[in-house]
């Protein structure tokens, strides 16, 4: 045993601890009796938790695996959303006979997700091949160096391709979106610029994003869905019977940030790409996760009663506002829900009395938990409720009259 440790050194002596690091990790996935632990395995990893420095969310997430499994806490979290939604590419379906590659990258977050409701709200993407009007090199073998390689943030190293095998084709790789997506124009054209293959224009047909997301949506056999240049209602019902009113006005929706298209297929020439794909379109699909909880459940109906009304406005490509009245306060307030990608998501209410740090961290922990504007709004309300009630019974008591001031005969 110790002269295998002494080989291990004199092996390992010049690599950096994140390829030791790798190595260990892909030791403890290996299948083994998983009644018996292997004790040096699990202490290495640990001593090696303490020296590698956390430079990105996923080695955090495996520190954080480490000590909770240590400590003995049951992390409640379902794997597979995890792997959809927070890894790097996402959960990859192999491919087999007429079925290409397969990648689920995005779903939203909902509780006790039967699995046939959770394939029906994934975001994939097929892997093909498609024609193009531009030759192109394109891989014939895999452009992974063998072995693998790893960069400083522990990513895998693609070669380009002229290092790897390739052949010229009039043809291009495509990530087929299932469903198509709908995607505002600048991030049709950031798509672009990550590739430098541009998507046909000629394929897309543009219009204001709530609208899109309205034709895509449980509610799109409603008639009433043709007002096109009008303002348009909804109403979202909530647990314990309250319901939510929401106005998109049409004009302030209609502005270039807004324009937006249905996308089918994002071309791409080498798998280098895809990882900065998938990260763009699931800040896509963040945005329109937040934008359809407030339109996909039914258009306005005569005679339903709404206590709390509320004015969805765009505030730029990944912002938009939320305005309503405070109760039991003759005043409007604002919620900035700023969507800075599909794990960044921040809310900051402005008004009378709702300067509160804490309050808008409590907001952005609902948005991103439940990835709802009804939900966290509804939680929102909860609080100024109780902000309200509040001041109304514990008013400072009135200051005491000035000397010599006479209070009225007796």
């Amino acid at each position: 045993m110790e002269a295998r440790i002494a080989k291990l050194h004199l092996k390992f002596a010049e690599k950096t601890w994140n390829e030791t690091f790798q190595l260990v990790r892909r030791c403890m996935d290996k299948p083994k009796d998983k009644s018996k632990l292997c004790m040096p395995l699990v202490r290495s990893l640990e001593r090696l938790q303490q020296v590698v420095k956390v430079t990105s969310m996923n080695a955090m997430k495996s520190r954080l695996e480490v000590i909770a499994k240590r400590q003995g806490v049951p992390m409640d979290s379902n794997s597979l959303v995890d792997m959809i939604n927070d890894g790097r590419i996402g959960f990859v379906i192999p491919g087999k006979e007429d079925c290409p590659l397969t990648i689920q990258f995005y779903t939203p977050p909902t509780d006790e997700r039967k699995p046939s409701d959770m394939q029906a709200l994934v975001q994939a993407a097929q892997v093909a091949v498609g024609v193009s009007d531009v030759t192109r090199k394109l891989q014939m073998a895999s452009v992974l160096p063998q072995p693998p390689q790893l960069d400083p943030h522990g990513r895998l190293v693609f070669l380009p391709s002229s290092k790897a095998p390739h052949q010229s084709f009039a043809a291009c790789f495509l990530l087929k979106l299932q469903p198509p997506l709908p995607m505002t124009s600048s991030f049709v054209s950031k798509l672009s610029q990550m590739t430098d293959v541009a998507i046909p224009d000629v394929d897309l047909q543009w219009a204001p994003l709530p609208k899109l997301l309205m034709s895509r949506s449980p509610s799109s056999n409603s008639p009433e869905e043709t007002l096109d240049e009008q303002d348009t209602v909804f109403t979202v019902p909530l647990p314990g019977g309250v319901m939510h009113r929401y106005v998109l006005a049409a004009a302030a929706w209609e502005v270039p940030a807004q324009r937006a298209a249905v996308v089918t297929s994002v071309p791409f020439t080498h798998p280098a790409h895809v990882p900065a794909l998938l990260a763009l379109l699931r800040h896509q699909c963040a945005i329109n996760t937040l934008l359809r909880s407030c339109i996909a459940s039914q258009y306005d109906r005569a005679g339903l009663v709404c206590e709390l009304h509320f004015e969805v406005l765009p505030e730029s490509e990944t912002s938009f506002s939320v305005t309503f009245h405070r109760p039991h306060k003759d005043s409007l307030a604002v919620l900035l829900v700023n969507v800075w990608d599909s794990h960044r998501i921040t809310c900051t209410l402005f008004g009378p009395e709702t300067g509160n740090p804490s309050l808008n961290e409590y907001l952005s922990t609902v948005m991103k938990r439940f990835m709802s504007v009804p939900v966290t709004l509804q939680a929102l309300h909860g609080k100024l409720k109780e902000i309200s009630l509040r001041s109304t019974f514990f008013q400072p008591p009135p200051p005491p009259p000035p000397p010599g001031h006479r209070r009225g005969p007796k």
